[in-house]
């Protein structure tokens, strides 16, 4: 299976899971800013490669739900 084949719904499914997580991480990484940590921080490098690593995910499933954007369309919709 590849991603072009999901349906909709299965879309649905994975990004209603990744934005409370998305949200959490991005909250996250602004108190971590609110508190000056420097930015070579290891805690503030990884917290933001996760936000980074999930908007990514995110935006990849919305583009998936959308046609003529510089892709075929997907078997599954």
């Amino acid at each position: 299976m590849r991603s072009d084949q999901l349906t909709d719904a299965q879309i649905g499914m994975i990004a209603e899971k990744i934005r409370p997580m998305l949200r959490y991480l991005s909250k996250l990484e602004n108190r971590i800013l609110e508190q000056n940590f420097p930015e070579d921080d290891r805690l503030l490098v990884l917290v933001r490669a996760a936000r980074t690593a999930f908007q990514g995910l995110h935006m990849e499933l919305h583009y998936l739900t959308c046609d003529n954007i510089g892709r075929p369309p997907r078997e599954g919709k």
